[in-house]
């Protein structure tokens, strides 16, 4: 987005990601699908490339069990 404002940016570092009202309903694994799906546009994404939507979502769903985990040590593809 290189269009963005001086003013978009200073509000975006203010916001925790994370924690908002409308977050505190939600489990963590749901904030971070959010966060993700948002961040990488994944509604464009399949709307470009709809015959690799699963594709999409496995990188999704790993972006958040990584993010989400408490274990110091993740095995991803048998490597750790």
């Amino acid at each position: 987005r290189c269009n963005k404002t001086k003013e978009n940016d200073t509000e975006m570092s203010e916001t925790d990601p994370f924690y908002s009202e409308e977050a505190d309903g939600m489990s963590k694994r749901t904030q971070l699908e959010e966060y993700f799906s948002q961040s990488l546009e994944i509604d464009l994404l399949l709307r470009l490339c709809p015959d690799d939507e699963d594709t999409i979502y496995q990188i999704v769903d790993l972006l958040v069990d990584t993010c989400a985990t408490k274990r110091k040590t993740l095995r991803i593809a048998g490597d750790d």
